[in-house]
C-alpha cells in the first residue's frame, strides 16, 4: 500500500486528459469540459474555471477524506493552471543517480526516497539536481536524461503549497563519501541493487514510485 502524508495531496498531471489528487481515502471527479464533484453526499457542481478556487476553499474537507480525486476533462490544462493560480508555487529537482549496478537512495523521516529538494533563486533544474543529490548525500554526478516531473500538495501553516518536481537520471562521479544531511531529516544514505531499491520503496511516497517506474521504462 502506498504511504500517504497526513494533510497531502499528491497531484499527477497527466498533460490534456487527466489531473489525479491523493489523499487518504478513495474518490473520484469524473466529466468532460466542467466536472462534479461526489462524496458520501453530493456536492456542488464546480465548473473548471473555479477548480482551484474549490479546493482552496474546501481544503480540510479533502485533507480528511479524499484519496483520490481524478479528473477527466476535454481541459484538463486549464483545471490545473486554475489550480496552480491559487496556489503558493515551489520547484524542486532531484535525481534517481545510478553507480554501477546501484542506486543512491536516502532515509528521510523514516522512510526512503531519491534525494531532491528546492531550487535555489535564479538556478535552474538541472543544476538544483546536481546540487541537491551532492549536498543530501555527499555524492557528485552528472546528469543522463529527464525522467519525468511530479506534483503535489501539501499545507503549512496557513499556506497550501504546490511543489513541482523534475526528476533526472543520474551517474556518480570521482570519489565520494555518503554523508546524510541530518538538517533536512537525512539519517541514512546507501547504494543499492534494483530488488533493494523496489523492496525499500515498499510503503514509500507513490511519486518516489512512480519516479522509479519512469525511470526503469526509459533505462533498464
Amino acid at each position: 500500500m502506498l504511504r500517504m502524508e497526513k494533510f497531502t495531496k499528491k497531484i499527477i498531471y497527466g498533460g490534456s486528459s487527466k489531473i489525479i489528487l491523493e489523499g487518504q481515502e478513495m474518490d473520484q471527479i469524473s466529466g468532460l469540459g466542467n466536472f462534479s464533484i461526489h462524496h458520501e453526499e453530493q456536492l456542488p457542481f464546480v465548473s473548471d474555471d473555479h477548480f482551484g478556487e474549490y479546493i482552496v476553499e474546501n481544503w480540510n474537507l479533502f485533507a480528511y477524506r479524499s484519496k483520490s480525486i481524478i479528473v477527466e476533462q476535454e481541459n484538463a490544462s486549464k483545471a490545473f493552471g486554475e489550480l496552480k493560480d491559487k496556489l503558493n508555487n515551489e520547484r524542486a529537482a532531484g535525481g534517481v543517480l545510478k553507480k554501477g549496478d546501484e542506486y543512491l537512495m536516502i532515509k528521510r523521516n523514516g522512510f526512503w526516497e531519491f534525494p531532491k529538494g528546492k531550487l535555489e533563486k535564479k538556478e535552474d533544474w538541472k543544476n538544483a539536481a546536481v546540487r541537491e543529490v551532492e549536498e543530501e548525500t555527499g555524492v557528485g554526478g552528472w546528469i543522463t536524461g529527464k525522467i519525468h516531473t511530479t506534483y503535489h500538495v501539501y499545507k503549512r501553516a496557513d499556506n497550501i503549497n504546490l511543489k513541482e518536481t523534475r526528476w533526472f537520471s543520474m551517474e556518480a562521479e570521482g570519489e565520494h563519501t555518503l554523508e546524510p544531511q541530518e538538517k533536512e531529516g537525512i539519517t541514512e544514505v546507501g547504494f543499492f541493487d534494483r530488488e533493494r531499491v523496489e523492496k525499500l520503496l515498499t510503503g514509500s511516497y507513490d511519486n518516489m514510485i512512480l519516479t522509479w517506474e519512469h525511470y526503469k521504462h526509459h533505462n533498464l
